[in-house]
């Protein structure tokens, strides 16, 4: 069954006509100043803060020296916008991956403490239903952090005078 033939004509999803509106006022406010704005004459319409920076100490200090000299002078303006916007696209693709990273890593270690929760509240379950055949034991002595095995699911689900041996764990 399509989306066409569960909604009827008339009906259309709620929300779908502010989306619409909400993506034309984004490009309208995108694309207006572009097309408004009129440079002063002699002024370039997209001119840097340091060439409007070089005019005014020119205009305040007219023999004014600068300190040193650029080690590279890119060939034009456009150049000079892509090599910032380049620079400007690296350091979003390193944050990006900082952040993505961040959070993967925290929804990693919930997902594992919800699991060493489930292994534990199964543990304490099961020495609840067997009180005295089942030992707690979901730490590894000599290595802390890693949980011990559990035993196969046979044995867990058996009780040990039934198959005439202890299942692993069990107190004897």
């Amino acid at each position: 069954m399509s989306a066409k033939e569960v909604l009827a004509p008339e009906q259309h999803p709620p929300g779908k006509g502010k989306n619409s509106l909400l993506l034309l006022a984004v490009a309208l406010l995108t694309a207006l100043p572009l097309w408004l704005y009129q440079p002063e004459e002699g002024e370039e319409a997209f001119a840097g803060a340091d060439n409007k920076a070089q005019a005014q100490i020119t205009q305040i200090a007219p023999d004014y020296q600068p300190w040193f000299k650029p080690l590279l002078e890119p060939a034009s303006g456009e150049i000079a916008s892509l090599l910032f916007a380049l620079q400007a696209a690296l350091g979003a693709g390193v944050l990006g991956y900082w952040l993505g990273a961040a959070v993967t890593r925290e929804r990693l270690k919930k997902e594992r403490a919800a699991e060493l929760a489930a292994e534990l509240t199964d543990d304490w379950a099961q020495a609840r239903e067997n009180p005295g055949k089942t030992s707690i034991s979901t730490v590894d002595r000599e290595n802390p952090q890693k949980p011990a095995p559990k035993p196969p699911a046979a044995a867990l689900h058996q009780p040990a005078a039934a198959s005439g041996q202890a299942a692993d764990g069990d107190a004897c």
